[in-house]
């Protein structure tokens, strides 16, 4: 073998080997460069390598792409993918992977098919190889969302111009919560440190919560259940909960109107 050979043979080698560790940085294939999905982001993981951010991404379906920054080692996983350039801003350093074309490949995807998370949850592989899905807990770190670890609930207070009870609750189920239910002494207190004097709506209509159960006075509150609201009396429905920091009680569904609302997320 002559030395133009061996030189050749080494080169080639190295590329090779190059290339190889380029794959390893990241186990697929960036769709854009220098650029980030904006205004879609969900949960930001911090100082984590780009498998990793991978990883965080694949195994939670809400998960649609990431963007990750390999100076920052910031991790940002989206709840939807884009191909418009209008959804993008430019990032020095940064990728973007759509996950979308990886769901359901049991190459990529450790919960496909049938053993697919739903939303809210992440998929869990035990020591055995055995797929399980969680609760993911990161949910209640997003969106001004705060853990209730009694319920394992996330609980979140909501701002909007002015909604309905019925309005309100289809804000709530949008986002995959509920007009959230509070059937202990305990978290009604808890909601009441919370409120801070607001007035919102919560997940009470015609004397039964959101979570089926029938509603009973256990709170140290006026409480105040008729079915009647003085100030609408024309709404056919006046039997939906509403709460300050003193006071329960019902009113219109369909026509009163507030800024606030409680929506809960189970983790």
């Amino acid at each position: 073998m002559d030395v133009f050979t061996v030189v050749v043979f080494l080169y080639t080698v190295e590329v090779a080997y190059f290339q190889q560790c380029t794959v390893r940085t990241l186990r697929v294939d960036a769709d854009k460069t220098g650029t980030r999905l904006n205004g879609h982001t969900y949960i930001t993981f911090s100082n984590i390598g780009p498998n990793a951010c991978y990883n965080e991404c694949i195994r939670r379906t809400k998960c649609r792409s990431f963007n990750y920054n390999s100076i920052t080692r910031r991790c940002d996983i989206n709840k939807m993918s884009s191909s418009s350039e209008t959804d993008f801003v430019d990032e020095t350093n940064c990728v973007y992977v759509d996950m979308t074309q990886y769901r359901g490949d049991s190459y990529y995807d450790p919960c496909p098919g049938s053993d697919a998370c739903v939303e809210g949850e992440f998929c869990q592989t035990l020591k055995d190889d055995k797929k399980i899905c969680n609760r993911d807990v990161k949910e209640c770190e997003v969106d001004g969302y705060v853990r209730y670890t009694k319920e394992n609930l996330c609980l979140k207070l909501v701002s909007t111009s002015g909604s309905t009870w019925t309005s309100a609750r289809a804000v709530c189920l949008n986002e995959g919560a509920e007009l959230v239910s509070i059937t202990t002494l305990e978290k009604m207190k808890f909601m009441q440190n919370l409120l801070k004097g607001i007035n919102i709506w919560i997940g009470l209509q015609s004397k039964r919560w959101m979570t089926g159960d029938i509603f009973q006075n256990i709170y140290t509150m006026s409480v105040q259940l008729n079915d009647y609201d003085s100030g609408y009396h024309t709404d056919s429905d006046a039997s939906c909960g509403s709460l300050t920091a003193g006071a329960l009680q019902d009113e219109s569904c369909n026509i009163r109107q507030k800024t606030s609302l409680f929506a809960k997320l189970y983790f």
